[in-house]
């Protein structure tokens, strides 16, 4: 007798292994190997953001599926209320073009200097070439203060025993 073909869990599994993760931490030049970089810093991209992962993703949508999670936060990211440091990107390679998710990621910093948003940036009008107070400016504040900065006065002192 012939068994029919029963959906098993297994095809939920498999379907959900073929989605991969991207965090910009991945491709970010100014991260260490330790903090998050996947890639040699030859290869990787200043401070690169979510959506500009994301336009990469859909210029080339022949290659990619993806989904964009911007919520979520990398788990090595020192500021997780950082609104520029969140987010990840889910993609399924379509075609096997790709050996594995190194290729990917190389392939995706190679482009993100590309884009219109990278070349031609908007222009901050904040100057920041002004000289901000310093320690040298104001000797006041490395002198030590008079309060002492003990704590509160009702604590009951420790006398001797």
């Amino acid at each position: 007798m012939a068994q029919a073909a029963k959906p098993s869990g297994n095809t939920l599994l498999d379907e959900k292994r073929q989605w991969r993760t991207i965090y910009p931490q991945y491709i970010n030049s100014n991260l260490t190997i330790e903090r998050g970089r996947r890639l040699p810093k030859s290869k990787c991209v200043p401070d690169p953001r979510i959506n500009e992962i994301a336009d990469v993703m859909a210029v080339n949508s022949a290659k990619f599926d993806f989904v964009l999670c911007p919520e979520k936060c990398y788990c090595r990211e020192v500021d997780k209320e950082n609104p520029i440091a969140r987010g990840f990107i889910k993609y399924r390679v379509k075609n096997e073009s790709f050996k594995n998710k190194r290729e990917v990621l190389i392939f995706v910093a190679q482009l993100i200097p590309k884009l219109k948003s990278r070349q031609n940036p908007k222009a901050n009008s904040v100057d920041t070439s002004k000289p901000s107070a310093s320690a040298t400016t104001n000797p006041t504040t490395n002198a030590p203060s008079g309060g002492g900065g003990g704590g509160g006065g009702n604590k009951k002192k420790k006398g001797r025993r």
